[in-house]
């Protein structure tokens, strides 16, 4: 999504607004069924961490695409260090 850069090509930051609100939702989700199923609870909350590490996963390797296909490589080299001879 090109809207996270502005014209110049900085780095805006990211509207998370979305994913907090999914947070907030599961979360109470969560606690309803504790009160029905104490046992379900622990693999539950195991399946939910483990799709939201996968979302933010996604995301970040998502973003950190785009952010290097918007960065511009110079066509030579740098030499970072030289050797003496």
């Amino acid at each position: 999504d090109k809207s996270y850069f502005s014209q110049r090509g900085q780095l805006k930051r990211p509207d998370h607004a979305d994913l907090r609100y999914k947070c907030k939702t599961y979360a109470g989700v969560l606690q309803h069924l504790q009160v029905f199923d104490k046992n379900c609870l622990g693999p539950l909350s195991k399946a939910y961490c483990i799709s939201l590490n996968l979302l933010l996963r996604q995301e970040a390797r998502e973003f950190a695409n785009e952010l290097r296909a918007s960065t511009n490589v110079s066509p030579n080299p740098t030499v970072w260090l030289e050797g003496s001879t």
